[in-house]
């Protein structure tokens, strides 16, 4: 077995790796060869304010002429806390299940190359630079992935943030119930990749912004024909002098019903590790648990 460098020409056997990697994890759909090339390749974040990844590669393990793991690797800014501080990125890892020693041998590549950049910490999974054609906004290293994560563990990667995504398969739209406060909501279609719109609520109070809901096509992200069907509720929010008044109910069941309008037939919605509220509003409401996903990172020796 050898580590190797990404090189274009891998591009079609890597992207069979990575339909099996991800096969049976929820949201992870057939990727095509031109989408998970695009994913090796990028180098801008997720949102225009995430600062660009730099000294970007990927590392192949190969094993009698067949890939049998990838590590992607860069430097970047994620999220630590409250700041963004510069380490090394893993916007993606994986190595066959059942061969530990190639993902070992693949993660101790990797984390040397991140090394001799000057990384002093490494974030693996880091939402803001998650592969596009990878779950749904704002994942991270999926539960599902559950040796790869267990990998990372016991070379000293710790669990610092996570998402916890919920479901729900042909949804019944019902009509909104009343706000709980008087407000104005404003409907935005707005253009997405496939054929169905993306859509914004926002409500207003007397000229003031206190509450949104936004809801993006999953086809956004991957052309595979089974994200179609799907949308996802990216965010929700109500001012905190708002809530408790039936306003978040609202804007979710009207983004619900207008969906449906749009052809859309399943819903899908996450929230934040350790948001307890959202996670009972959420699974009351009709969606059900999904996934849990979750970022690692692991600080590095002095001196290393």
């Amino acid at each position: 077995m050898e580590i190797r460098a990404y090189d274009p020409s891998m591009a079609d056997e890597l992207a069979v790796l990575y339909n099996r990697a991800v096969s049976g994890t929820p949201h992870c759909y057939p990727t095509a060869v031109e989408e998970l090339a695009a994913a090796i390749a990028r180098v801008r974040g997720q949102a225009d304010s995430d600062p660009p990844l730099r000294d970007k590669a990927a590392l192949v393990a190969v094993d009698h002429g067949n890939a049998v793991g990838f590590a992607d690797t860069a430097i970047g800014r994620p999220h630590d806390g409250e700041s963004r501080v510069e380490c090394g990125v893993f916007p993606f890892f994986w190595y066959e299940p059942g061969r530990r020693a190639v993902g070992q041998a693949l993660l101790d590549a990797a984390e040397t190359r991140l090394q001799q950049l000057g990384a002093r910490a490494i974030q693996a999974f880091p939402q803001e630079y998650k592969y596009d054609c990878y779950h749904l906004h704002s994942a991270y290293l999926s539960d599902h992935l559950a040796h790869v994560g267990a990998l990372l563990a016991l070379n000293g990667y710790r669990r610092t943030r996570g998402e916890v995504y919920y479901d729900w398969p042909d949804f019944e739209p019902v009509e909104p119930p009343p706000a709980g406060v008087e407000v104005d909501v404003a409907v935005e279609w707005r253009a997405g990749r496939d054929k169905r719109p993306n859509l914004s609520l926002v409500a207003h109070r007397a000229g003031k912004e206190i509450g949104c809901c936004y809801c993006d096509a999953c086809s956004d992200w991957v052309s595979a024909a089974d994200a179609a069907d799907w949308f996802m509720t990216c965010w929700l929010c109500v001012e905190e002098s708002h809530q408790g008044l039936g306003l978040g109910k609202h804007l979710l069941r009207r983004a619900l019903v207008e969906m449906r309008g749009a052809g859309f037939r399943h819903a899908a919605i996450s929230t934040a590790l350790g948001n307890d509220r959202a996670s009972v509003f959420y699974s009351n409401f009709g969606y059900r648990f999904c996934d849990w996903t979750y970022g690692l990172k692991r600080d590095l020796p002095p001196g290393a």
